[in-house]
């Protein structure tokens, strides 16, 4: 490790040059509408009322940015009795996203380090340090450079629990909880945690107790009385939904979105009581699988998840009406692209995409353009040598992945800082 230890100072100076490069940018103006929204959000909230009211994005930005630039007016006066100046404000929040990146930066070279060893992280913190997406948010005093931090430490406490510490599922999954209060799509890292366990059920010996069985039955006869409740309370649940919405009402996407909610929790507990069936009849495949579903080692990581995410996003459960306002509209944006908000030039780019067969052109074209070559060939060799190590980490890698490019943009208009949750294990 000593030996790494210049190296990456190096790629950490040159991380710090890119980043501090044109940082005060724009200013005294503030011309980017989401660093705007932010900044102005975080500063809204005092004492009285820690309530953000609006979550576009998680609250746990808000809360760090908030403190931080308490700090920083405090510790050069600028508030003897007005104001702090918004333009400072502003660069303060810009130095948090750069000291936040290069800590990520350690943090992948970390990873990288547990994954193939000391060459293979400073690889990594190197493709991190010059990544033209990780420069450009920690420009901005945005939720990125934050939802980076979060994501790497996640994902080193996954490898660590997949591969030497028994314990590590606390970091990786505490990590992810606060990833998601950060920006709800980091809620991907959930999956790979989820495979993890799943794998590690599956490889422990044992057949199925009764208990588990009944937990098991338990929990779809829950689900079976919520599916039936949404079925035959459908048009007074999305009357009482909408009365959360400026307009009282609700667009045709969210209601579609509603029915597709209830089909697909009655084709899961179609397949659960499936299997609680064969698993009762002693199928072994069954019983495996119902094991797998039952077990603590699944249930721990993602019930600890929700607990960091509720304690850095409390108003998710308080002013519940507002959170699932902004939170839909946010997968709502990530999932269509947002076409209808672009510029002309890119609308004519998502309609002409439109006449496709097939949505896989489109990112194959979106990705490299916006990735280029050399780090669609780093990607690739990556995977393969995992594969070639017969890595365990491989498959709740691509599960995470996979989960990020199916979920966003549905062939319009592609932003590639929604797959930032992924961008520690990419580099």
């Amino acid at each position: 490790m000593r030996r790494d230890a210049l190296p990456l100072a190096l790629i950490l100076l040159v991380g710090l040059s890119l980043r501090l490069a044109g940082l005060s940018h724009g200013l005294p103006l503030i011309l980017f509408r989401d660093e705007a929204q932010i900044i102005s959000r975080a500063l809204s909230i005092n004492r009285h009322d820690l309530n953000p009211h609006i979550f576009v994005w998680g609250s746990l930005h808000y809360y760090l940015l908030k403190a931080a630039l308490s700090a920083y007016a405090h510790a050069h006066a600028l508030i003897p009795g007005g104001a702090a100046p918004l333009p400072r404000l502003c660069m303060a929040a810009r130095l948090l996203s750069v000291g936040l990146s290069l800590l990520t930066i350690v943090l992948v070279y970390a990873l990288g380090r547990l994954l193939s060893g000391g060459r293979a992280g400073l690889l990594g913190a190197a493709l991190f340090a010059v990544s033209p997406l990780a420069v450009e948010t920690s420009h901005y005093g945005v939720v990125e450079s934050q939802l980076g931090a979060w994501s790497a430490l996640s994902l080193i406490g996954l490898v660590l629990w997949r591969t030497r510490d028994r314990r590590a599922w606390m970091l990786a999954a505490s990590c992810a909880g606060l990833a998601v209060a950060t920006k709800y799509n980091a809620v991907a890292l959930l999956l790979p945690i989820a495979v993890a366990a799943v794998a590690r059920a599956l490889a422990a010996k044992g057949g199925l107790s009764a208990p588990r069985l009944r937990a098991f039955g338990a929990v779809l006869a829950a689900g079976a009385a919520i599916s039936l409740g949404l079925q035959a309370f459908r048009a007074e649940v999305l009357n009482h939904v909408a009365t959360w919405t400026n307009s009282g009402s609700l667009d045709a996407v969210y209601v579609r979105t509603f029915d597709r909610i209830r089909e697909a929790l009655a084709l899961v507990l179609l397949a659960g009581g499936t299997l609680a069936v064969a698993a009762y009849r002693r199928v072994r495949w069954a019983s495996d699988a119902v094991r797998a579903a039952a077990s603590p080692e699944l249930w721990a990581p993602l019930l600890l998840a929700l607990a960091f995410f509720l304690l850095a996003e409390p108003f998710a459960l308080l002013d519940f009406p507002a959170f699932a306002q902004g939170f839909f509209f946010s997968f709502r944006k990530q999932a269509l692209g947002g076409a209808e908000s672009l510029p002309v030039g890119a609308r004519l780019f998502a309609q002409a995409l439109k006449h496709i067969p097939t949505d896989r052109l489109f990112y194959v074209r979106a990705l490299w353009n916006e990735w280029g070559a050399c780090v669609f060939l780093c990607i690739g060799i990556g995977l393969f040598a995992l594969r070639r190590a017969r890595s365990p980490m491989l498959a709740p890698f691509l599960s995470m992945l996979g989960f990020l490019l199916l979920s966003s943009s549905s062939g319009h208009y592609y932003a590639v800082r929604y797959l930032f949750p992924a961008w520690p294990l990419l580099a």
